[in-house]
């Protein structure tokens, strides 16, 4: 790693979001890296134009923010900076620019129904030249280390300068859009991400051209940045560990693309601007950064340190062991056992609808994390037989399109020895969203489409006693139906399979007329009726592998309800499809663990980060993270591989040495985050 940017960093972000400038003249540069240093922060990214297209830099291509007389602020924070070995990027959100769509309306993005897109500019009118020379000036006049491309998301516009641009690249005429087929809907998505990602490699070509390092959002791909930048607030809902899976849909973008990974937080409490999360959440929302396989960026505003700066200390304790545990955070991947798709195809094809297919990935998700089974989210371009050899199940929970070659890729994966989960609709399209009118992998999952039964409410039973239904009565089915209406589209749906060599070890049983207790439509199932002989699970034997098919949605069930019987059915599925995973940890759910692996020093490093609080985020509501309840006595057993034994076993926080017997030893107390080394022989 002779990079500074591949190396773990940990990010301090000023934000100067105020058009007035009220506090800029009320600190100085040298106020700002004395707080780098207290908190440990190897970068300082500054920002260097605001919403309202005002720069904190001297250049012709924007206006300097009014307040910002006598001085050049980024000029003297680089300087400074540099003093004490302390890299400088300028953060930027070029999209959002008030000023100029209100001074050339036309150059605004729009929705379809010509709308305008919150004063955002779009990249493909003569405005995305000003980006690009704006870039160049900055980089001929300042010794700053990268740029941080924020705020630039692809989607599609429809403003003139992109409807031009659509009708030469694609042929498509999108001044009409109700008139537009599913599949052009499709191209025109993909189209918008391959056109922001054409863009952001026209900056990256100024950055690489003085050797500045460009940071920004992936589109499809990151493959026109250095490192990848992305924010993880946790608001709308998301929690501290609900945001483990959006980081991760990220750093498996990272790990295809071969890039490091920033990710940004907020230093205010998201309702209160203003004001510190307190030091717990603090701590924990930046650690789950850390155990996600990215390096943590905190984002304060200047006012918000002029006004509160009691939440620094919470980010010098991270940002400390950060630094102190440098050696294990570098050269890292993660432990292979499930491969669990998330499918930016599917997403794409599927656009308001996409909850068919990431709310199955994230059923899956929580099931295995909440179990400590070591998962990577992978993506489209990781379905071949060299990556998922690597793993010992795939996990497809209603993955629609696949491509001819991915069908390939899994079918030769299972023939080989590996196990397969899949659910629904998966393969029943292909790649640009085709129906093929029966499923690729019908040989695979040993069973062949009929039909859909949508029906409100259907049972999930079990005729007779099988690994399966391991913790279940065959007098017991599962309920499986609707929820509410309108909330998960398509959740109902099951798919009518005929067996075609695989073995039916569930059937789906019909429902007569819910129970009338006044309660809304959805909330009161109807009761279990006869077994219609479909089958609900058919597992099959392929070649040395083996696959488990489930015709309904039990994963996003499980997503939206938490109920703990689909947990159980979706485990007993792994344990039948992967067997054990060589690290067994027996902690409460509420502890989140991840593994990574250090080839070069034969070391197996686990987090395990404590979230037993109590946080509600959700609309109207925000309560972080209070008090943290220590987790005591947690077991953790090994089932190493052949030859292979534990040398040595320690913690990097507590800093104890762990005692292994019989291939286990025990962690005496989990307060808020610790990290478990493994050195094992060769």
């Amino acid at each position: 790693m002779s990079k500074w940017y591949e190396k773990p960093l940990r990010v301090f972000d000023l934000a100067l979001e105020d058009p007035c400038g009220q506090t800029l003249d009320q600190w100085t540069a040298e106020d700002i890296l004395e707080i780098c240093c207290e908190i440990n922060a190897n970068v300082l990214s500054v920002a260097i134009a605001n919403s309202w297209g005002q720069a904190y830099f001297k250049t012709p291509q924007l206006p300097v923010n009014p307040r910002m007389a006598g001085f050049n602020r980024l000029a003297e924070i680089i300087d400074e900076a540099h003093k004490l070995g302390i890299r400088t990027t300028g953060r930027w959100g070029p999209s959002r620019n008030t000023g100029i769509c209100e001074k050339h309306p036309d150059w605004t993005k729009c929705t379809a129904d010509n709308a305008s897109d919150r004063g955002d500019a779009c990249h493909n009118s003569p405005y995305g030249d000003i980006v690009i020379d704006t870039l160049k000036h900055l980089c001929d006049t300042y010794a700053i280390d990268g740029i941080v491309f924020d705020n630039f998301v692809p989607h599609l516009c429809y403003c003139r300068f992109c409807r031009d641009k659509i009708a030469a690249e694609c042929n498509i005429d999108i001044g009409a859009p109700v008139e537009l087929v599913e599949t052009e809907q499709a191209t025109l998505t993909f189209w918008a991400h391959a056109d922001a990602e054409s863009f952001l490699q026209r900056a990256r070509e100024v950055c690489s051209k003085h050797d500045r390092v460009f940071f920004g959002a992936p589109a499809f791909s990151s493959r026109a940045l250095d490192v990848i930048f992305t924010e993880s607030d946790t608001v709308g809902g998301i929690t501290v560990r609900d945001s483990g899976f959006e980081i991760r849909k990220v750093t498996a973008r990272a790990r295809v693309d071969k890039r490091p990974t920033v990710v940004s937080s907020p230093y205010g409490q998201l309702r209160y601007v203003g004001l510190p999360k307190p030091p717990a959440h603090m701590r924990q929302e930046f650690r789950e950064i850390v155990i996600s396989d990215a390096s943590p960026s905190a984002v304060a505003r200047d006012w918000e340190l002029l006004h509160d700066r009691r939440g620094l200390a919470a980010l010098g304790t991270v940002f400390g062991e950060i630094k102190a545990q440098e050696e294990y955070l570098i050269d890292r991947s993660s432990l292979k056992h499930v491969a669990l798709l998330l499918s930016a195809r599917a997403t794409a094809i599927l656009g308001d609808e996409a909850c068919r297919h990431v709310d199955a990935a994230k059923g899956w998700y929580d099931v295995l994390s909440h179990a400590h089974v070591p998962v990577d989210l992978i993506l489209d371009e990781e379905l071949t037989a060299e990556c998922l050899a690597q793993y010992q199940v795939l996990v497809l929970g209603n993955s629609p399109f696949l491509e001819d070659d991915q069908v390939e890729a899994i079918r030769t994966y299972v023939n080989s020895g590996g196990g397969l989960i899949a659910g629904h609709r998966t393969s029943q399209y292909d790649g640009s969203g085709l129906s093929r009118h029966s499923f690729a992998l019908g040989d695979v999952f040993g069973c062949e489409l009929q039909d859909v039964m949508d029906e409100a409410w259907t049972y999930i039973g079990f005729p007779s006693e099988h690994p399966l239904s391991d913790g279940f009565g065959i007098d017991t089915p599962v309920m499986h139906g609707e929820i509410e209406d309108g909330v998960t589209p398509g959740v109902r749906e099951q798919m009518k399979v005929r067996p075609r060599g695989g073995n039916v070890v569930a059937t789906i049983h019909d429902s007569v007329a819910p129970v009338d207790n006044g309660l809304p439509r959805g909330r009161t199932p109807a009761m279990p009726g006869l077994d219609t002989g479909y089958p609900a699970a058919v597992v099959n034997d392929f070649g040395d592998g083996k696959s488990v098919y489930f015709a309904g949605q039990v994963d996003r069930l499980f997503h939206r309800t938490g109920y703990s019987v689909y947990k159980r059915l979706l485990l007993n599925c792994i344990a039948l499809a992967a067997g054990p995973p060589i690290i067994r940890i027996n902690a409460p759910t509420t502890v989140e663990a991840t593994f990574y692996e250090q080839a070069g020093t034969n070391r197996t490093v686990i987090h395990l980060l404590n979230h037993s609080y109590d946080q509600t985020f959700h609309a109207g509501v925000f309560r972080p993270v209070g008090d943290i309840i220590p987790i005591h006595d947690i077991r953790v057993s090994l089932h190493l591989p052949d030859g292979i034994r534990t040398k040595k076993a320690y913690s990097l926080v507590a800093e104890e040495t762990y005692q292994v017997e019989d291939g286990a030893f025990v962690i005496r107390e989990l307060a808020e985050y610790e990290v478990v080394v493994l050195e094992l022989s060769d």
